[in-house]
């Protein structure tokens, strides 16, 4: 054997570059099936406090499989946040129809250096991005590798695989493991590396040759081979697949499907969408600015409604606050200084929240009902106390602000360990300072429909207060009601239309006044 073979010094590994830079992931439809879920979505939190020990890891990335970037970045993440050096191997070596062993060499490469603990993770391993250090407890000293129960077939092959190559019987009982995950300290990898071979067979699964060296170091040293915990390794085919877990290996033919499956049950966070946007202004042009986005294009109402809730705005709303419309298509009675065209959702949310200090966001459909001063709109509403139970029903709705809602809900839950979340989707007037707004936007990123009152509110941890003062059709003219919410479906109630004409009949500093209705 050559001095490779024998474990001598390793030859030099080709690694990608395992740094900094974020892999953007485009977000993604989450499953439209639907199936009971698990009421709870993730492990108790453990704060960090860091492992005595040193640890390594060992993953790959070759190949152009798509499925690649999407899980990438969480071993990247934790890698970082843990101060454990990662080193993705980025080399398919295939030499003459024989495989060199990436095990073996990793192993090499481990005892080589000075870290304590060597630990592999599989490239389909999906990482919480609140899982704790692997040694966040002192483990005994050991080679840790999930026993996993596989169907009787899997561990059958197997055993036939070791008595046609090696001649020797694998008793009943013996702990078949998978090798997505696990970890051993140094001593055991020094008594794990004359075990190993240097090249394996094509066409047999690393797996195989893995669960043959535990054979062979059980044999000699029982007391080496551990279990490892299936938070670390939960598997699809685990009977308890949806339950909450650190490590999800998302293993078999359709990856991206188990990782949905489990987003869409809640166990997951789903990555923001891609978003670029210019550099934000060093200060904001103006102190205070009221934003509505508006779409006369298909509009049902005619830009009627909001006439209207601009007179509402005018007559009932805080004082001398100037205002934008942002649209494709100007109304002809709306005056062109207060309209800037846009023909993009998101870019008018960045481009609103880069002007002004202070912003009070409507939409056409908000009317309001009686005096309200800044004050009166400065603390958030909600309409449900907690949305984290939700998150499953958000995540599997086929409304996609509905998924919207959940992918924010479920990011505060599993990347910030917010166990409240109130729904503050009240459609009333919202207030928002510019520095929540990018603090969001760089967090959650920005897309039609965002559900920025989720993300502003519920980055900031704000307690807010119950929506009580929101009318329905039966109480506009209760003088404890301050807002109404226009259903769409009111469009051709003219019992309706007669009521707005009469409660708002002035019109507002916004429209021309050769457009103005007379009255």
């Amino acid at each position: 054997m050559s001095q490779k073979e024998q474990g001598g010094t390793p030859s030099p590994l080709k690694w990608s570059l395992a740094g900094e830079d974020e892999i953007v992931i485009p977000q993604v439809d989450p499953l439209s099936k639907k199936r009971e879920y698990a009421k709870v979505f993730r492990l108790p939190i453990i704060r960090d406090v860091g492992a005595e020990e040193s640890c390594v890891c060992y993953s790959w990335q070759y190949g152009g499989a798509p499925w690649i970037q999407a899980f990438l970045p969480s071993l990247r993440q934790w890698a970082k946040r843990h101060r454990i050096e990662l080193n993705i191997d980025a080399q398919e070596a295939i030499q003459k129809g024989l495989r060199e062993s990436p095990y073996r060499q990793w192993i090499q490469h481990f005892l080589a250096g000075e870290f304590d603990w060597m630990m592999h993770v599989d490239a389909d391993v999906m990482i919480h991005p609140l899982a704790p250090h692997v040694l966040q407890a002192k483990r005994e000293s050991g080679l840790w590798a999930h026993e996993q129960a596989y169907p009787a077939g899997r561990f059958a092959a197997w055993r036939k695989w070791v008595k046609a190559s090696y001649q020797r019987d694998v008793p009943d009982d013996f702990p078949y493991a998978n090798d997505g995950v696990w970890l051993m300290d140094r001593v055991t990898a020094e008594q794990m590396l004359p075990l190993t071979e240097g090249f394996i067979a094509p066409n047999v699964p690393h797996e195989f040759y893995f669960n043959w060296w535990r054979f062979l170091l059980r044999e000699r040293q029982p007391e080496r081979v551990k279990s490892l915990e299936m938070v670390w390794n939960r598997l699809p085919v685990d009977a308890s697949k949806f339950q909450p877990a650190w490590f999800y290996h998302c293993a078999g033919r359709d990856k991206g499907a188990v990782l949905k499956d489990l987003q869409t049950n809640g166990f997951l966070p789903v990555p923001r969408p891609p978003m670029t946007f210019k550099p934000w202004p060093e200060k904001a042009e103006m102190e205070k600015l009221i934003s509505l986005p508006f779409k006369l294009e298909g509009d049902i109402w005619k830009g009627e409604l909001l006439r209207y809730a601009l007179r509402s705005l005018e007559q009932y709303g805080p004082a001398d606050w100037p205002l934008i419309v942002w649209g494709t298509e100007r109304p002809e009675w709306l005056d062109e200084s207060v309209f800037r065209y846009e023909d993009m959702l998101q870019r008018a949310l960045l481009r609103t929240y880069a002007l002004a200090e202070k912003v009070l966001y409507m939409n056409d459909d908000i009317f309001f009902l009686r005096p309200s001063s800044e004050a009166d709109i400065a603390e958030p509403l909600y309409l449900k106390e907690n949305l984290i139970g939700d998150i499953p029903r958000m995540m599997q709705s086929d409304n996609k602000w509905q998924r919207a809602r959940g992918v924010i809900v479920s990011r505060l839950h599993h990347e910030l360990g917010m166990d409240r979340v109130p729904d503050f989707s009240t459609h009333t007037p919202y207030l928002f300072h510019r520095n929540q707004a990018r603090k969001a936007f760089e967090f959650f990123g920005v897309w039609f429909k965002m559900p920025q009152e989720l993300a502003f509110y519920g980055l900031l941890g704000i307690e807010g207060k119950p929506c009580t003062e929101k009318a329905d059709m039966q109480t506009l003219d209760d003088p404890l009601m301050r807002w109404f919410n226009v259903p769409d479906d009111e469009v051709d109630n003219q019992e309706f239309r007669a009521w707005m004409e009469k409660k708002f009949p002035k019109p507002s500093r916004w429209e021309k006044p050769v457009a103005a209705k007379s009255e």
